[in-house]
């Protein structure tokens, strides 16, 4: 390895009397050592390398220390020279910023290999479509397309003859209508000839006049005469039915004559019934009249129901219309029907009507935004005035509001200006903090890897502040530590804001104050001199300075507000809710401690 030089082992064991182990035991404690001839190649082996090494002369222990500490005095000078070498710290800022660009760009190209691979499977499937529609066009051009011809030409031959007949037809239903008109013309002539004296005597000039004026009116004598027969017929039929039964009765009365003493005692009990009977009857016709009146009773409040019906179905279609912000508690706006009912409409169908209200039945107004005092009215004039009462105050309010001064129209384009200036100074802000926060990073993760390696005593030794966010470096950083000969670590991956303060905080300056929210944090005593920590720990309450709470308050106040559209303008009170914060402090510092005898 070296000329003049070779590895020796520092302790010598005598294989006779010595174990094998024992040689380990020492060679693990004490380690190798390089061994020279003399001082001056000694020192050469120590500073040429970048790895220190052990080395010995054969002069003694004295040159061995004098090398130590000539090697001591030596690195440190060339230890701090290089912590301060400008250049090297510029070229690794460009070599820094070239990896982060070049990192930036392959974080852009991944994010399009998606679209990259989607739009591909799009190629290709349009590829396999485009063939498979080539090969049903030139299917449709050898096949489809001649036996269409073929159907074509024997459709048109088809046609062609079926024109022919149908001209042969019409030709001679033509002759047949010649025919008739003549023969009709002749029918008529005799009937004139045949009733010229007849239709004279009436005042009429042919006898057809005679029968079309006066058919409707024969046909109701006709049909009068036939219910007047079936009407004589019935009666007949009924008047023998009668004359049977009043000789059958004759029959039965004989009868009875001869067993009137048998029934004396069957006829008293009979005279009983036809009593009971009586009363029965007069009962039964009690409750007819009874339910006659309900029935009426029924129908009154059906037509009332409807009525309700209609009038809710009108203002919930009124409501749709004007878009009036009604709470539903179940069902929608979209259900109700955009036709609207009327009493004496008929040409709506009744199960039509019907289905409408079913489907309103459905909705479930929310009435909790309403007044106490008008849930609780029940009876149907306390309702009716009390909203007498709110259409004089929002006629009063309307008048208030037509003699206020007309809306500005321009105020949403007013509006949208001042939200697109308020964002291009946002987009301003936004982009400086960017610029501050990089060159604050930038000086950051070049100082702390500077640090570390003074940490390390070693050049070797790297410490990497990164962004997890490019674009957005002050969403989160990430802190890479890797000794001397060691893997990657690393260190500090915090959740949340804590991400921006715990990475840079080894080159931060000292602080008069830390927030924390937890309790378990790294903390510097040395570097903070207050601690505020979020925590609901009953400890942490007996070992503070002062304690701050935040409570929250809600205010209810009423907004008014207009609704305009080409129907009607209405104004509506609506009731808000606003919730407020505020914070209570105490002091802590006037109250010591005290501790019991037990050191509670």
């Amino acid at each position: 390895m070296f000329p003049g030089r070779r590895w020796w082992w520092i302790v010598q064991i005598n294989n006779a009397t010595g174990a094998a182990q024992l040689r380990k035991v020492v060679q693990f404690v004490c380690g190798n050592a390089l061994v020279c001839d003399t001082i001056k190649e000694a020192k050469s082996v120590a500073f040429g390398g970048r790895e220190r090494i052990k080395v010995h002369s054969r002069s003694g222990r004295d040159a061995v220390f004098k090398i130590r500490h000539d090697l001591w005095r030596l690195q440190r000078p060339r230890a701090k020279a290089r912590v301060w070498d400008e250049k090297d710290m510029l070229r690794l800022k460009e070599r820094k910023d070239q990896l982060m660009a070049e990192m930036r760009d392959l974080m852009k190209l991944k994010r399009k290999d998606s679209d990259l691979k989607e739009v591909v499977a799009q190629a290709q499937g349009a590829q396999t479509r485009l063939k498979y529609s080539k090969t049903d066009l030139d299917n449709i051009r050898k096949k489809d397309i001649l036996k269409c011809q073929a159907e074509i030409s024997r459709m048109e031959s088809e046609l062609a003859n079926l024109d022919c007949q149908i001209q042969m037809q019409q030709e001679s239903v033509e002759t047949k209508d010649a025919e008739m008109r003549k023969i009709r013309e002749q029918v008529h002539q005799m009937e004139d000839l045949g009733f010229s004296d007849f239709c004279a005597e009436i005042g009429v000039d042919n006898i057809r006049q005679y029968e079309q004026e006066n058919l409707k009116h024969q046909t109701e004598i006709d049909n009068k005469r036939l219910e007047f027969d079936s009407q004589c017929t019935r009666l007949n039929a009924q008047m023998e039915y009668q004359q049977e039964q009043l000789e059958q009765q004759k029959n039965k009365l004989h009868k009875m004559e001869e067993t009137i003493d048998k029934e004396e005692r069957t006829m008293a009990e009979q005279r009983k019934e036809e009593e009971l009977l009586v009363a029965v009857e007069e009962s039964l016709s009690k409750h007819l009249e009874d339910l006659v009146k309900f029935q009426r009773e029924v129908m009154s409040a059906d037509l009332a129901l409807e009525q309700k019906l209609l009038f809710r179905h009108n203002m919930l279609l009124c409501c749709k219309i004007q878009g009036l912000p009604i709470v539903l508690l179940s069902g929608n706006f979209n259900e109700i029907s955009e036709v609207q009912l009327d009493t004496e409409t008929e040409s709506t169908s009744t199960m039509n009507t019907f289905s409408i209200y079913e489907r309103e039945a459905q909705l479930i107004i929310d009435y909790s935004g309403l007044d106490e005092n008008f849930r609780s009215l029940e009876a149907e004039k306390e309702v009716q005035a009390y909203i007498e009462r709110l259409k004089e105050s929002m006629s009063s309010i309307e008048g208030v509001l037509q003699r206020t001064t007309a809306p500005n129209l321009k105020a949403l384009e007013k509006m949208r200006e001042v939200k697109d200036k308020l964002q291009g100074e946002f987009e301003l802000v936004k982009a400086k903090r960017l610029q501050l926060f990089t060159q604050c990073f930038d000086h950051v993760s070049l100082v702390i890897d500077q640090i570390y390696k003074r940490i390390c005593r070693n050049n070797s030794a790297q410490a990497i502040l990164s962004a997890e966010t490019p674009e957005e470096p002050y969403l989160g950083h990430q802190l890479q530590l890797r000794g001397s000969g060691e893997t990657l670590h690393v260190h500090g991956q915090p959740v949340g804001w804590r991400e921006g303060h715990r990475c840079p905080r080894p080159v931060s300056a000292p602080a008069p104050f830390l927030i924390l929210d937890e309790v378990d944090a790294a903390l510097d005593n040395t570097n903070i001199g207050k601690i505020i920590v979020i925590s609901l720990k009953e400890e942490f309450f007996s070992k503070s300075d002062a304690l701050q709470g935040v409570y929250s308050d809600v205010r209810h106040f009423y907004s008014i507000l207009q609704f305009l559209n080409s129907y009607s303008c209405m104004t509506i009170l609506k009731f808000d809710e606003c919730m407020f914060s505020h914070i209570l402090t105490l002091d802590l510092q006037p109250y010591p401690l005290v501790e019991d005898e037990n050191g509670k």
